[in-house]
């Protein structure tokens, strides 16, 4: 797969020439009305999955749109950012892509005016009161999830810097 990828917008290419491997499953989900975070990139030592939300950029129609459907609809926005873990935690296991069981990281980087560090330290709990990092059992031997992390662009660069992202306007 081509490991450089432009966002749905082209404003920004993901560079993922380190990792080993990266994923998009955006067709399968499509197909089996399912949810999928935007990118899922191998590294070395983890699996990340990535979802992208950013409406900070020139020429976008609608620069609050995530911030008025988290608070005009809060249940059905946190709904989609645990689904879009879960369905994409499917499509991976059934793959069998992660048969060393390496340790995945959400990250969810979001971009807007109005949703500021505050707003996603909020996402960030619920996020982690609401995906399987307890998931435990006497049959249960892998973790389901290690890590999430709720970034703007900028901390994600500097907190991510095998993979870089390039400006393209």
């Amino acid at each position: 797969m081509e490991k450089l990828i432009r966002d749905e917008n082209g404003h920004f290419t993901f560079d993922f020439t380190k990792s080993i491997d990266v994923y998009q499953y955006h067709n399968i989900a499509n197909k089996s009305n399912l949810n999928d975070v935007d990118f899922v990139a191998e590294m070395q030592t983890r699996i990340l999955f990535i979802e992208y939300k950013n409406s900070d950029v020139p020429g976008t129609s609608n620069p609050n749109g995530l911030y008025e459907k988290r608070r005009n609809n809060p249940i059905e926005f946190n709904t989609n950012l645990v689904n879009k873990f879960l369905h994409t935690l499917l499509i991976l296991l059934v793959e069998g892509k992660n048969p060393d069981n390496k340790p995945i990281h959400y990250i969810l980087i979001i971009n807007e005016p109005l949703i500021d560090r505050k707003i996603r330290s909020k996402i960030k709990k619920m996020l982690d009161n609401n995906l399987p990092f307890n998931l435990r059992g006497d049959t249960i031997t892998k973790e389901v999830i290690t890590a999430v992390d709720v970034v703007d662009l900028e901390e994600f660069i500097s907190k991510y810097p095998e993979i870089p992202v390039i400006a393209n306007f």
